[in-house]
């Protein structure tokens, strides 16, 4: 069950709340050996979703990235009901300096990365896993896909790219662009202003809803069903077991619990984003066009083996989105096309935007979401038409 065993009608919904967030599984830690560059690192994760009984090595495996503040709290709801029933198990892992995963300097970030996510696997004994990552943490999923691309399946390799951050030189995003001037220590407190904002503001906002909810959806991607007229939470409830009251609560709850752990690697993120402070922070894809063409390449010299796959990349955009833009959308689909589908031999890439979804809420839309489990080697979901009997359109995944 998705829910908590205790009965839900002598139970409040906020009890059931806390008591699903306290699942000892989103509360998992690991210590990274210390190395030659940093002492021993702990890390914080979530080892989610995957039916009762399943063999956790068994069952196939989704590595999820979340955007700024990238918490492994937001891998809890929806993704842990959703991969409890398609069989899927779902990793996300606390960046550093999110939760209680150490900090580090902006300039270790990635190397940090890379050898945690790869440690981390090994040490759960997990094989392969797809990729899927929303906003800032694309940028981590790209450097592993490039630096270790034997941890995709070697019969469907998956990567799921939401609402990819593009930096504002090519997204040209006013707000970014004027970001970036300002000195580096404008940032070094910035992980407290969405902390007030959840932890402090909140009563006084509350006499205007509307205005705190854009708000912190803007700070946080707060999770929200209001965009597509309550159809996800009812389908949730229905098919994941998840009431809409415990729903409630837990969009509330998870923003909260997540400002009681340490957010200070979001100054870190913030600025590695901008591109500020010390230089090849984004790694391997610090140039999209170069990335590309180089995994290109690489993706020539494995060779398609029998029983062998292209990888598969899928781009779900936003339909408004306030942090790309529509500029930084047509860069993305123009780098990842190339020039007259240059890369069509060794990459299987489309891009499509999301209906009523916005930067934030674009990660959490039912029929994607379930499209994603599928492609990750889930059980699949029972629809078929193009629309569903709740008027969800639904949207084409296989390019």
């Amino acid at each position: 069950m998705a829910e908590p065993t205790s009965d839900a009608t002598t139970t409040s919904a906020h009890d059931r709340a806390v008591a699903y967030m306290a699942n000892e599984r989103f509360h998992q830690r690991f210590t990274l050996p210390a190395t030659a560059d940093h002492d021993a690192l702990v890390v914080t994760y979530a080892d989610a979703g995957r039916g009762a009984g399943d063999d956790p090595k068994a069952v196939p495996t989704m590595l999820y990235m979340p955007g700024m503040f990238s918490s492994r709290l937001f891998g809890v709801f929806p993704l842990h009901a959703m991969g409890q029933k398609l069989g899927v198990r779902v990793l996300v892992i606390d960046r550093p300096g999110m939760g209680h995963s150490t900090n580090v300097p902006l300039s270790q970030r990635l190397a940090v990365w890379l050898e945690t996510a790869t440690a981390l696997l090994k040490h759960l004994g997990i094989d392969h896993v797809a990729l899927v990552s929303h906003s800032a943490g694309t940028i981590y999923n790209l450097n592993l896909l490039y630096r270790f691309r034997d941890i995709l399946s070697p019969t469907k390799p998956f990567v799921a790219l939401f609402a990819p951050f593009v930096h504002p030189t090519h997204s040209r995003v006013v707000y970014l662009q004027m970001a970036q001037w300002l000195p580096n220590q404008a940032f070094n407190a910035w992980h407290h202003i969405p902390r007030l904002v959840v932890t402090k503001a909140q009563p006084a906002f509350a006499s205007s809803g509307a205005v705190f909810t854009k708000a912190t959806s803007a700070i946080l991607g707060k999770p929200g069903n209001s965009s597509d007229g309550g159809h996800s939470s009812r389908r949730i409830e229905k098919k994941y077991g998840v009431t809409r009251d415990l729903q409630t609560e837990l969009d509330e709850l998870i923003p909260k619990t997540m400002f009681e752990g340490q957010t200070v690697g979001a100054d870190s993120e913030v600025m590695q984003c901008l591109k500020k402070g010390a230089t090849g922070t984004w790694g391997e894809c610090d140039d999209y066009p170069t990335y590309i063409r180089n995994l290109a390449e690489l993706e020539r010299s494995r060779g398609l083996e029998e029983g062998k796959a292209r990888v598969k990349v899928r781009i779900y955009f936003a339909e408004t989105d306030a942090m790309i833009g529509q500029r930084g959308k047509m860069y993305l689909e123009e780098c990842w096309a190339g020039n007259e589908g240059e890369f069509e031999d060794c990459i299987d890439f489309a891009a499509e935007s999301i209906e009523g979804a916005d930067h934030d809420t674009v990660c959490r839309k039912l029929k994607v979401l379930e499209a994603i489990f599928h492609e990750a080697g889930g059980k699949k979901t029972s629809h078929s038409s193009a629309t569903s009997a709740e008027g969800e359109t639904q949207v084409g995944l296989d390019g």
